[in-house]
């Protein structure tokens, strides 16, 4: 029996995964769990920094803590902007290695850096954090004023560290240092990169529409393009939280279906924060009401069984037909449920307040949507190999195979 731990952030789906005779498909990046020295603090970013090329130290560390050099940081900020590094003119600097060269010219090429001299880039040189400042203002195009209550930070960085704190990418190190000369450290590069990206995309959108599509699962319609969504992008009232966000359609407007905490009937929750700044104006939703009632599946009679799929009811075993719910009306479990399918193809709007686990001989390909298990998926008990499809699925817990 092997297990995986959930994800805590991802930005891409996994086209498929083969693990213990298992085909899993649309599963999520789990690339900061990896290494043992990045706390949840950069976990987010550190994950979105080695989707575009960042590597560790090592295998198990990623190396929060050291200091990064300037040869570094500028392949990461290239790779982050999509610079054409292959037709840059040449930069003029020799001290540049070859692993580099168009990270460098590309990046001199957009006017973010002139190196430290007309000859010298100080590829070995730890980049500091006003350095930093510089690159992420031009290269993502970072806008605002906010008043720096830095006493180190000089005119040349003025406008830079005033666009970061506008955008809420940084506080600086304290309440009066910035740390401008201060050599950055790799776990804070890779949140005021991330941060940057970020305040870049959402810049240029705007939320239009809120909607409740069941118990769990809200649409954000948005206009723009945006590549990438986190659940904490996304925070409203009402002590709702976002577990898991994903692009479902992205053409001139994108939307985005999010996993939320179990919305209550007739609540009413307000958007307060999307990317990394507050909301203007009032966008909210209202979850609709319901006269579901606690179930006993065991009783035809009660709201819960087929013909009346939503509502809550105790952990148990089921089988594959009655354990989904509706779009409208998702099935809320209380405690771990067993799941025997019987060559059922799909399970769908659930929400699991405890373990779940699949067992019997599942339909060679099964589709599971929309479900949400507080606990860990337990794959293991299933007699056939199968092929997973997985859709706005979230485990708080492992996946054991």
């Amino acid at each position: 029996m092997k297990k995986y731990a959930k994800s805590r952030s991802s930005r891409f789906l996994i086209a498929s995964a083969l693990a213990a005779g298992f085909l899993i498909t649309s599963v999520q990046s789990a690339s900061a769990q990896s290494f043992t020295d990045v706390s949840a603090k950069y976990a987010e970013a550190v994950s979105f920094l080695t989707e575009n090329g960042a590597q560790g130290l090592t295998e198990r560390t990623f190396g929060v803590n050291e200091e990064i050099k300037r040869v570094d940081a500028a392949v990461l900020i290239a790779n982050m902007l999509q610079l054409d590094s292959e037709k840059a003119p040449a930069s003029g600097f020799t001290d540049v290695p070859k692993r580099a060269e168009g990270a460098v010219n590309a990046l001199k090429a957009e006017g973010i850096t002139s190196g430290k001299t007309k000859t010298s880039f100080g590829s070995a040189n730890s980049i500091t954090r006003g350095e930093l400042a510089l690159w992420l203002q031009k290269g993502f195009q970072l806008t605002g004023e906010e008043s720096a209550p830095f006493t180190d930070v000089s005119p040349r960085y003025k406008s830079a560290v005033s666009a970061l704190l506008a955008n809420r990418i940084t506080n600086g190190i304290s309440n009066h240092q910035f740390g401008t000369n201060a050599p950055i450290k790799r776990g804070d590069f890779s949140i005021l990169a991330y941060k940057s990206f970020i305040a870049n995309q959402y810049s240029k959108a705007q939320p239009l529409e809120l909607k409740s599509i069941n118990g769990t699962t809200v649409q954000v319609k948005i206009k723009g393009k945006l590549t990438i969504v986190r659940p904490s992008l996304f925070q409203f009232t009402g002590g709702l939280d976002v577990k898991e966000a994903r692009i479902s359609a992205n053409r001139e407007e994108t939307t985005v279906e999010l996993t939320t905490s179990l919305q209550k009937p007739g609540e009413t929750y307000k958007l307060i924060v999307f990317g990394l700044l507050p909301v203007k104006g009032d966008l909210s939703f209202t979850t609709p009401p319901t006269t579901d009632t606690p179930t006993n599946p065991g009783n035809p009679g009660i709201p819960g069984n087929p013909g009346n799929p939503g509502g809550e009811r105790p952990g148990g075993s089921y089988t594959g037909n009655d354990f989904s719910g509706t779009a409208a009306s998702p099935k809320i479990y209380n405690g771990d449920v067993t799941v025997n399918l019987a060559n059922i193809a799909s399970l769908s709007h659930s929400l699991v307040k405890g373990n779940l686990s699949l067992s019997g001989t599942a339909a060679s390909n099964l589709a599971l949507t929309n479900i949400t298990v507080e606990g860990d998926l337990d794959l293991s008990k299933l007699s056939n190999k199968v092929n997973f499809e997985l859709t706005n699925v979230t485990v708080a817990g492992e996946t054991i195979f």
